[in-house]
């Protein structure tokens, strides 16, 4: 049986990758600055707020364990 989705957030934490993937949609693109860690509490506490029966947190970008502040 399939849970529905309450709620969800996605956090694009970084767009810096360690691979060279030619595929990826990135490439040769300038990286961006990382996903301040205060706007990242704040989606997290807007989403709490709405006080869903659950919540989806997803952690995405390029590869989040590059995220320095973590």
């Amino acid at each position: 049986m399939r849970r529905s989705l309450e709620a969800g957030v996605a956090l694009i934490l970084t767009s810096r990758c360690n691979l060279a993937c030619s595929y990826f949609y990135e490439a040769g693109r300038a990286a961006r600055e990382d996903l301040p860690w205060d706007a990242a509490k704040a989606a997290l506490a807007a989403a709490l707020a709405a006080s869903p029966p659950s919540l989806e947190v997803a952690f995405s970008g390029g590869e989040p364990f590059l995220a320095d502040d973590l």
